[in-house]
């Protein structure tokens, strides 16, 4: 079966091989990135996958039956339970659902059903990318034995029912980061131990976001939403694979850690100069010059009691040096992969990226909190957001800096309604007339995947 998706004014033919292959042009790490036309996204007939552990650090996913016979999904939607524990009694909500493979990693698309359209955002969990961003912290309430916290009611009182079409991804598993260790590496997975530099796996996300806008009506703008590798879910298929076009706004949070200028972040040594955490107008090499709060760099740091960060630890050998086959970047090595994974164009060898946007952006840093390595200054992340903000070319980024936060706190439940606040008006959608009360409590007929 072959599969034509259309991106901008060209269209991409590709076929399926046998089940668990992957197509030589959707993996080829030195084919160059076209700006258009990211990796092939096949719709599977349920979420059934069949699987092949190529090494012990990579994996290869494909539809365990054919692809569905329709691939604008219309044929094979399928209901998944939401997760929507608030300890208030509520009962058990149904979203429809779809299951597909794109450059060898298996997901799933799931979204809400407003009457009317007002406006559609992709929403994409940090990390690994795993769960559902919007109920992750009633199901990690849950695997504790405590009740939801509510944050996934939240969504729905700010969001759905504004009538904005809540589209989400959740990724496999995945491969394990290291021989033994539990699968845990979701879109980032490597399908050999080849390297693979960051745009090769920003494909997937690439390929969902594309698929997204291919399903909306033409009159519905686009948003997305995400926090640290959420954002670049979120933004690297804007930056690397021409795909602008298809979004109206966006909201990063916790921008892009470790992906903005990967050698600098693997670096030994701190770098000279910096970015004042508040303030990405204003350079520094020490906290002097920026009124009371601190020069942001690349490197991730700890806190003054305790120089181990674990955060920054992950990144660096999980992500960076597990995407690249190494332990460059925890020994402070060079290596010509970290390059081609970087964002900032000054980087030798980094893939060519468009900054000129036509949509407004957010920029939001969490700093000033407490565990101080959990800041965003202290995990490199207030330099890369700084930086990626200088570097972009639009009328409408803001550059937003919370206090007293840390980490992705924009996307944590106090901050939440704010946040959502944020994104609903940057999309142009008027809050909701009244509190919305939830799904229907039983599976229902689904209409098609064209979302409209």
């Amino acid at each position: 079966m072959c599969l034509i998706l259309v991106a901008a004014a060209t269209a991409t033919t590709a076929c399926n091989g046998e089940i668990g292959s992957v197509s030589p042009t959707e993996v080829d790490p030195a084919a160059p990135l076209a700006f258009v036309n990211p990796s092939i996204l096949r719709v599977c007939q349920s979420n059934n996958w069949s699987s092949y552990t190529p090494t012990p650090t990579s994996i290869v996913y494909d539809c365990a039956d054919a692809p569905c016979p329709a691939q604008d999904g219309s044929q094979c939607s399928y209901l998944s339970e939401d997760v929507h524990d608030t300890n208030d009694g509520s009962p058990t909500h149904w979203l429809p659902t779809l299951a597909f493979v794109a450059n060898g990693m298996a997901g799933e698309l799931r979204w809400n059903q407003p009457p009317t359209i007002a406006a559609a955002l992709f929403n994409a969990m940090g990390g690994t990318g795993t769960y559902f961003e919007s109920e992750k912290a009633d199901i990690v309430a849950n695997t504790r034995g405590m009740p939801g916290i509510g944050t996934r009611k939240m969504w729905e009182d700010d969001i759905e029912a504004a009538g904005i079409l809540l589209v989400e991804v959740r990724w496999q598993p995945g491969a394990a980061a290291f021989p033994g260790f539990p699968p845990t590496q979701g879109w980032f997975s490597r399908i050999d131990d080849s390297p693979r530099p960051l745009p090769w796996a920003v494909k997937r996300p690439a390929a969902v976001l594309q698929f997204i806008r291919a399903h909306l009506p033409p009159s519905v703008s686009l948003g997305t939403s995400g926090c640290s590798g959420g954002s670049i879910q979120t933004f690297a298929p804007i930056l690397w694979y021409g795909l602008d076009w298809a979004v109206s706004y966006q909201y990063l949070s916790g921008p892009v850690p470790g992906a903005w200028d990967v050698p600098a972040t693997c670096a030994s040594f701190q770098q000279y100069w910096g970015i004042c955490e508040n303030d990405p107008a204003t350079s520094c090499h020490d906290d002097s010059p920026c009124n009371g709060f601190q020069c942001a760099f690349p490197q991730p740091t700890g806190s003054d009691d305790d120089p181990f960060n674990p955060l920054g630890f992950a990144v660096k050998t999980a992500i960076i040096d597990y995407g690249c086959v190494t332990d460059a970047c925890l020994t402070g090595a060079p290596n010509a992969c970290f390059n081609a994974s970087s964002m900032n164009p000054q980087v030798p060898g980094a893939r060519p990226g468009n900054f000129d946007l036509n949509h407004p952006i957010v920029i939001n840093v969490g700093i000033g909190g407490s565990p101080t390595w959990l800041t965003d200054t202290s995990l490199g992340v207030a330099y890369n957001g700084a930086s990626l903000f200088n570097q972009i070319n639009s009328a409408g980024k803001t550059y937003d800096v919370l206090t007293n936060a840390t980490h992705c706190t924009a996307f944590e439940h106090d901050q939440l309604p704010t946040t959502l606040a944020t994104i609903r008006d940057g999309l142009g959608v008027p809050a909701p007339a009244q509190t919305h009360q939830g799904n229907d409590s039983s599976p229902r007929t689904l209409r098609p995947l064209a979302f409209r």
